[in-house]
């Protein structure tokens, strides 16, 4: 009976440490997303009308959503989409600035991103 319990545990055991091989291996060859998109939000979005309006200055803070990782460019960025959306609803130009960063929590943001807000109106 104690033999068959030490077996047990031992095949348990041995099934554990074969899973968490496994797991490492596919750890060690997953591609990841770069913490920097190679690239700072900053852009100036034209409205789809005439425009004539002073331009609606917008700062997004955030993550790295919002810093633009994930998305190939710039315009593909989640601040760059917004600040569309505002244009077209407004018919003004919108100037936007994305400050995310990779990893924040909310205290980092109030505390980091919040200071570099200047000028904003939105």
């Amino acid at each position: 009976m104690i033999l068959r319990v030490a077996l047990g545990a031992g095949l348990v055991l041995g099934a554990f440490a074969g899973l968490i091989a496994v797991e490492l291996f596919l750890l060690s060859r997953r591609e990841y997303l770069p913490i920097d998109p190679g690239y700072l939000v900053d852009a100036r979005i034209p409205p789809t009308g005439r425009g004539d309006a002073p331009p609606v200055r917008m700062a997004v803070l955030g993550d790295s959503t919002v810093a633009g990782v994930g998305s190939p460019t710039i315009d593909d960025s989640l601040p760059v989409l917004l600040a569309r959306r505002v244009a077209e609803a407004t018919g003004r130009p919108v100037e936007v600035r994305g400050h995310g960063v990779s990893g924040p929590r909310t205290a980092t943001v109030l505390r980091d991103q919040l200071a570099l807000v200047t000028r904003a109106d939105v």
